[in-house]
């Protein structure tokens, strides 16, 4: 019987400029979207059939240096530990 499950998962966005402002002036309120990379990894182990999950996830998200506001975080890391029991 197994019941480990490891996964894991990568994206990125690359974000570009502007090509064709709006009309009527909502140039100044639009920003262009920062770059973002992320990765995940999870681990699963269904302690009880395939009801009872407990879940590690590690999350890895590295984002552009943000120009109007440069104290934002660029490298967030979050862990998880989660328990499910389904019906």
């Amino acid at each position: 019987e197994k019941n480990l499950f490891l996964a894991a998962d990568v994206g990125s966005y690359k974000a570009s400029e502007f090509k064709k402002l709006p009309v009527g002036g909502f140039d100044s309120e639009l920003r262009r979207p920062l770059d973002e990379f992320q990765f995940r990894t999870a681990l699963h182990w269904y302690y009880w059939r395939n009801i009872g999950v407990l879940t590690l996830l590690y999350k890895h998200d590295v984002i552009e240096k943000n120009p109007d506001n440069p104290t934002d975080p660029r490298i967030n890391r979050e862990i998880h530990l989660e328990t499910q029991f389904r019906f």
